[in-house]
């Protein structure tokens, strides 16, 4: 049988070994700026705990197709024939792909903010997705008087600004808004 050498991520044990029982060939896999290639799930039976883990892995020799080898009389390492890129996770669930031509650090938020939302933490997926807006649009705000420093407060001071006149206080005064040194617009 074949076998794969790893930390187990469902017992915590470092460098235990995996008895190899099969791969599903389930699409292709693209790393940012290389060319697609086959891409397969692993499952394997950890020696240690006897629970399975499915490992994300792509072919050394693009031309081999592993998903036809008789895993159970197979007498070689894993390693030997894939490249193992993870074990499988939640964070693998319906995560959309980020749009083409994008630079890396805008593409890794993106991936980052997709597999945040693929298992319910929305409030990391949308601080990322924020990121990647910070990133887009970093070059168009100006740097200066009146420029990242206080961009948050010249919203929030514009919203302010339009109830501020609909709605004042009992003595018809308007209360001080603008702490970051804006006068009135």
């Amino acid at each position: 049988m074949a076998i794969y050498v790893d930390n187990c991520p469902r017992c915590a044990s470092q460098n235990i070994t995996f008895d190899v029982h099969g791969a599903n060939h389930f699409g292709n896999y693209k790393e940012f700026p290389k060319p697609e290639v086959p891409a397969y799930e692993f499952f394997c039976v950890c020696r240690e705990c006897h629970k399975t883990t499915i490992f994300l892995g792509i072919s050394i020799d693009k031309h081999q197709e592993l998903h036809r080898i008789s895993w159970g009389v197979a007498m070689f390492g894993l390693k030997d024939v894939a490249k193992i890129l993870r074990p499988i996770s939640p964070a693998d669930l319906s995560v959309g792909e980020p749009p083409d031509f994008l630079p890396q650090e805008i593409n890794d938020a993106y991936e980052e903010g997709a597999k945040c939302l693929a298992i319910g933490c929305n409030n990391a997926a949308g601080t990322m997705f924020r990121l990647c807006l910070d990133y887009a649009t970093k070059g168009l705000v100006p740097d200066g008087d009146g420029g990242p420093a206080c961009c948050g407060q010249l919203k929030l001071a514009t919203a302010l600004e339009f109830f501020q006149y609909r709605f004042s206080d009992s003595f018809g005064g308007n209360p001080p808004l603008y702490s970051c040194g804006l006068s009135a617009l």
